[in-house]
Formats: structure tokens, C-alpha cells, sequence
């Protein structure tokens, strides 16, 4: 994730343990991601739906792109 965050690209999150799911919901909230899938409902099909949402998104390209251009300064 981090590195997805300072290259300025959409990261979709699947958060496993820990503080995943808070630091996958943050980036979410930022608009720097689809929406995270926890790893217990992770399946292909919303897999696909959550990259598909990264790449087309013009809004959460821009988040992205902005969020990379603050952490990178």
C-alpha cells in the first residue's frame, strides 16, 4: 500500500489482520481507493470489480495522483 500511496497510483486494499483494515478504510477515505475488501469476503469476482474501479476512475486517479504528490514532498 505504501508504496502504491508515494507512486501516486490507486491501491486496492485487501486487509488481512492488524491495522489493516483502519490504514485500508483511511486510504479509501482519501479516494485513493476503491472501496478495501476484507480478506474473508475477498473473491474473484469483487477482485476484478475493485481493479477494474482503479483503472477507471478518473476521481480516484486524481486522489491518487495528488496523495502520491504529498508524500513524495
Amino acid at each position: 500500500m505504501e508504496a502504491a500511496l508515494r507512486a501516486g497510483v490507486p491501491a486496492l486494499i485487501v486487509s488481512y489482520f492488524a491495522d489493516q483494515p483502519f490504514w485500508a478504510r483511511r486510504v479509501y477515505q482519501l479516494g485513493a481507493s476503491p472501496k478495501p475488501i476484507p480478506r474473508e469476503k475477498l473473491t474473484a469476482s469483487n477482485l476484478a470489480a475493485g481493479i477494474q474501479e482503479a483503472l477507471q476512475d478518473d476521481a480516484i486517479q486524481r486522489d491518487a495522483r495528488i496523495l502520491g504528490e504529498k508524500i513524495r514532498a
